[in-house]
C-alpha cells in the first residue's frame, strides 16, 4: 500500500484511534510473520480499519458510563466501517483492503442493509474475521472513557467465549501472551 496514502489518512485520525490502529497493525504484522504470509493485507487493513471514525464527533467516543449513547450516536458509530471503505476507495487503495475495512465488524452488517455493498467473497471474509478478532482484542486491552483496560488474559478469555472470533487469531494471541509470561 502506498505509504503516502497511509500517512495522509493517519494524520486525520485522533490520537486514540491512531494508537489503536497502530497496535492492531502491529499485532496483525506479527501474525503475518508467524504464518509466513505472502501479502500484508491484514496489517494494511488493520492500520486503517477505523479511518471512518474521522467523520464522527470525538464527543461521542469520549462518553463514559454516565453518558450512554443515543440511538443516533450508536448508529453513527456502526457506520464507520462503511465510511472508511468509501474513504479508502476514494484514495484508490487496493480493493481487498477496502473490503476488509468495510466488513471488519461482520460480513452482513444490518445497519447497512440499504447500502449497495460489494460482494464479500471467502477471502475477504477470512481477512475481515481475523481483523475483527484483532480489533476486539486490542480494544479490550486499551482503556476507554467508560472502562479500564482488561488484562491480556482476560481479553483472550472474552474472545474465546464468543464464537464469532477467528480461532487462528485466538491461538496466536494465546501463544503470544504465554511467551510474555
Amino acid at each position: 500500500m502506498d505509504i503516502r496514502v497511509v500517512d495522509k489518512l493517519c494524520r486525520k485520525m485522533d490520537s486514540d484511534t491512531l494508537r489503536h490502529c497502530a497496535i492492531a497493525a502491529k499485532l496483525a504484522k506479527e501474525y503475518e510473520k508467524t504464518i509466513k504470509a505472502t501479502d500484508s493485507v491484514l496489517s494494511d487493513a488493520a492500520q486503517l480499519h477505523d479511518i471512518g471514525k474521522i467523520y464522527i464527533s470525538n464527543r461521542i467516543f469520549l462518553k463514559n458510563e454516565d453518558q450512554p449513547l443515543t440511538e443516533l450516536e450508536n448508529q453513527l458509530i456502526h457506520l464507520h466501517p462503511y465510511i472508511g471503505y468509501e474513504i479508502l476507495k476514494e484514495e484508490n487503495v487496493e480493493d481487498i483492503i477496502c473490503k476488509v475495512v468495510l466488513y471488519h465488524h461482520g460480513t452482513n452488517p444490518p445497519h447497512l442493509a440499504l447500502a449497495d455493498l460489494p460482494e464479500c467473497d471467502d477471502t475477504t471474509a477470512e481477512y475481515a474475521n481475523k481483523l475483527f478478532s484483532i480489533d476486539v482484542y486490542t480494544a479490550l486491552i486499551e482503556p476507554r472513557p467508560y472502562r479500564n483496560a482488561y488484562k491480556k488474559h482476560e481479553a483472550l478469555k472474552i474472545l474465546k467465549e464468543d464464537t464469532r472470533h477467528n480461532i487462528d487469531i485466538i491461538n496466536f494471541i494465546e501463544k503470544r501472551i504465554y511467551r510474555e509470561i
